[in-house]
């Protein structure tokens, strides 16, 4: 099994987390994968102003690039880096315990609810039963 951070399947996200990958490369290195018999686990990064429309680009792009797993994480701005600073006014949560890549710490565009309902929801295309909204 291959673990690989995919983060995103748009250019602009993946310029923002300094990745060196075009989204064509992405998916073919899916498709490599695939063809080899290689097991793959593709992890995305879930940043804080996704609405509706940008969960459902996400599920689309992971249901088309299916994986044997998949992990969905929310941005998390670590203490000590620079993302924390550049972040920190965003921060809602300081709690540390919460920094763990599964909690939503930052102020969010959508209802807290929504949001984490929206993350929720993309753990099931793994199973086939996400429902796009």
């Amino acid at each position: 099994m291959v673990i690989t951070g995919v983060e995103s399947p748009r250019p602009e996200e993946l310029k923002k987390y300094n990745k060196k990958l075009e989204v064509a490369e992405i998916r073919e290195g899916i498709r490599v994968c695939h063809a080899n018999g290689i097991m793959l686990r593709a992890n995305y990064v879930i940043p804080p102003d996704y609405v509706a429309d940008d969960f459902d680009s996400l599920a689309e792009f992971a249901a088309e690039n299916s994986t044997s797993y998949a992990g969905y994480t929310i941005l998390t701005p670590m203490p000590g880096t620079a993302l924390y600073r550049q972040m920190e006014p965003e921060i809602i949560d300081h709690d540390l315990s919460k920094y763990n890549f599964f909690n939503q710490v930052l102020r969010t565009r959508l209802p807290r609810e929504d949001f984490l309902n929206s993350v929720g929801g993309l753990w099931s295309i793994r199973t086939g039963t996400h429902v796009l909204s």
